[in-house]
């Protein structure tokens, strides 16, 4: 069997040998596959995907996970290019850190349910062979209604045209929706509290819940959830610790430096 655009049997795809699954992050994201980041405001969502950008540019952990070394793009639509500019001075002098295997493309505008937001995506995934795609936040990127199931399928389809032309994974940020109080208690949140249709949860392979702990001027504690891994053969560590100083920007993972140090 040389590919899979027909029905086999049970008996040629037992004797078909397929490609090595070679972890985008180990038991996290495979390639071509989808992965969500998703949490409150102000639980440094940003900073995670410069994070990934950076380890999986130099096949460092990331949240404890192995990577292997693959090209990224950010797709950046919230924060402006003078601003990024500045975090990534103090991410890079506090990490000690470089990589001409990232790029960040922003566009404050940018809409890739439309051919025309689509378009330098494409461009850019053709020029840098980006093998991982970050999108960084969802809901600027969308013209739709996050709940409507048929807008939500128009973004899902050029984002899995994406993946189908590039062979790329695709990571995404996105928001929960504002925590329910009862009786001046709040409820704990879930996967289920993602702002959108359900077609998010379903589409995604896996996800990432960030849940602040505690912010002060020197670190910021978050746990990070592993809410759905699909593909993972094993049992995923629950909840990974994460702490971030603020002076350095230093990621500690379950009292362990993600030891980020290194140039590609």
């Amino acid at each position: 069997m040389t590919n899979l655009q027909r029905g086999y049997t049970p008996n040629e795809l037992i004797s078909w040998t397929p490609p090595k699954i070679d972890w985008v992050i180990k038991y996290l994201l495979a390639p071509q596959n989808k992965m969500l980041i998703y949490g409150q405001s102000e639980t440094m969502k940003s900073w995670l995907t410069y994070h990934l950008g950076f380890q999986a540019a130099n096949g460092k952990p990331f949240l404890g996970f192995k990577t292997s070394i693959n090209p990224t793009l950010i797709v950046q639509s919230e924060i402006p290019q003078p601003m990024v500019r500045d975090r990534l001075i103090n991410y890079m002098s506090g990490n000690k850190i470089t990589t001409n295997l990232m790029w960040i493309y922003t566009d404050l505008y940018i809409k890739l349910d439309k051919p025309w937001g689509i378009s330098p995506v494409e461009a850019e995934l053709r020029r840098t062979l980006a093998k991982i795609l970050i999108i960084d936040p969802m809901f600027n990127t969308f013209s739709g209604k996050l709940t409507d199931d048929y807008e939500v399928r128009l973004y899902q389809d050029r984002i899995n045209m994406l993946i189908k032309d590039f062979g790329c994974s695709v990571v995404i940020v996105h928001h929960m929706r504002k925590p329910q109080i009862v009786d001046g208690i709040q409820l704990a949140q879930t996967d289920t509290d993602i702002f959108g249709t359900s077609m998010w949860k379903n589409w995604f392979d896996s996800m990432l819940q960030v849940d602040l702990i505690e912010a002060t001027t020197e670190k910021t504690e978050l746990n990070v959830k592993v809410t759905k891994s699909r593909h993972s053969p094993v049992l995923l560590p629950n909840p990974v610790a994460l702490s971030i100083n603020r002076r350095t920007l230093e990621f500690t993972v379950n009292n362990i430096n993600e030891g980020c140090s290194g140039t590609t």
